[in-house]
This record gives C-alpha cells, sequence and structure tokens, in this order.
C-alpha cells in the first residue's frame, strides 16, 4: 500500500515538473509590432515634393545645389518680368529632368554630369555654362545663349537646340544624334568626334568649326553654312 502511494506521488511529481517547465518556456515572440515600427518609420520619410521645393529655396538663396533632386521642379523669378540670377550656380550631379527654366539667367553655371532629360531652358541664358557628360536627351534649348558653353561628351540625342548660339562652344564628343540645329550658329565651335547622325543642320552655321572625326551620315545639311578650319 505504501509503495503505491509513493509511486503515485512520484508520477504525480514528475508528471507536474513537466507542466511547469513547459510553461516557464517563453512566449513566441509576435513579429506584428516590429511591422509596425517599420510602416510608423516609412510614414515619416519626407515625400518628394516637399524636397524637391526646399532644394528650389535652397538653389535660390544660395546658388547652389548639387547632387539634389529638382525632378520636374519650375525654377522661376517670383514676379512677372524679373529675371532670376543664378549666374555661376552649381548644379553639378543635380536631378533635373523635366525642370523648367523660367526666365533664369544660369551664365556661366555648372550642370557637370547633370541629368536633364527633357528639361525645358528654352531662351535661357547659359553663354559658358558647363555641361560635361551631362545627360540632355530631349532637352529643350531652343534660342539659348550657348556661346563658349562646354558639352563634351555630352548626351544631346534629340535636344532641341535650333535658333541657339553656339559659336565658339565645345562639343566634342558629344553625342547629338537626331538633334535638331535648325538656323544653330555654330561658328568656331569644336565638334571634334561628335555624333551628329541623323541630325538636322537645316540653314546652321558650321564657319570655321573643329569638324576633326565628326560623324554627319544621314544628317540634314540643307542650306548649311560650311567653311571648317579643319576637313574631316
Amino acid at each position: 500500500m505504501k509503495l503505491t502511494a509513493l509511486l503515485t506521488i512520484a508520477i504525480l511529481s514528475v508528471t507536474s515538473g513537466f507542466v511547469t517547465t513547459y510553461a516557464e518556456e517563453p512566449p513566441a515572440v509576435d513579429a506584428q509590432p516590429e511591422e509596425t515600427k517599420t510602416e510608423e518609420t516609412k510614414t515619416e520619410e519626407k515625400p518628394p515634393e516637399d524636397e524637391i521645393k526646399e532644394n528650389v529655396k535652397k538653389l535660390i538663396a544660395e546658388k547652389k545645389c548639387p547632387d539634389c533632386n529638382l525632378k520636374d521642379a519650375k525654377i522661376r523669378p517670383e514676379k512677372k518680368g524679373e529675371i532670376l540670377d543664378l549666374e555661376d550656380a552649381d548644379l553639378s550631379k543635380a536631378k533635373l529632368e523635366g525642370a523648367k527654366f523660367i526666365r533664369v539667367n544660369l551664365k556661366n553655371a555648372n550642370f557637370t554630369e547633370a541629368t536633364l532629360k527633357g528639361a525645358k531652358l528654352a531662351e535661357t541664358n547659359l553663354e559658358g555654362a558647363n555641361f560635361e557628360k551631362a545627360d540632355l536627351e530631349g532637352a529643350n534649348l531652343r534660342n539659348a545663349k550657348l556661346r563658349t558653353a562646354k558639352f563634351p561628351s555630352a548626351k544631346l540625342k534629340k535636344a532641341n537646340l535650333s535658333n541657339c548660339d553656339l559659336s565658339e562652344a565645345n562639343l566634342e564628343g558629344a553625342n547629338l544624334e537626331s538633334a535638331d540645329l535648325t538656323f544653330a550658329n555654330l561658328k568656331k565651335s569644336v565638334l571634334k568626334k561628335a555624333n551628329l547622325q541623323k541630325s538636322k543642320l537645316v540653314n546652321a552655321n558650321i564657319s570655321d568649326a573643329d569638324l576633326e572625326g565628326a560623324d554627319f551620315k544621314d544628317s540634314d545639311k540643307t542650306g548649311m553654312t560650311n567653311n571648317p578650319s579643319k576637313k574631316k
């Protein structure tokens, strides 16, 4: 009888031990709070529109905004009839896809390695501006002042450069494939090794330009004035 009681107590003790051990195991980690925290962090991030507005203000105030986001921004003076002076501005490596510059002076501005795909720079003063290795594919620069501007290795495919003053500009190694250069003044410019395939050079002036290694394949040269200092 005593043996049976002892065995019963032992079994109950062991069973109780298992129960206690199981009860003391840490509860499963609920991943939901962490996900919620991540979502809250994302919500706190600044919207792109606010970032672009702040960058425009910075550019106007400091005349510099290198490597910043100005995609689709409208950059213009506050009052009608005024000219926004951004001479010597630093916009190197800036993201300017689709940006619109309205009544802005960008003389000697730095656009080195900037992205200006589809940007609107028509009738803008860009004399002496530096566009080295910049991407201006499809950009509108119609009637822009680009005298002595620098475009070495720049991408100007399908860009509108009609009626532009590009005299003495450096376009060495630039890609001008299918670009519109109608009535453009390229006198004394450097077009060395430039790609002008399928470009429109109707009534353009390339007198005394350096055309060494330039590719004019399938370009429209109707009415073009050509008196190059160096022939191909």
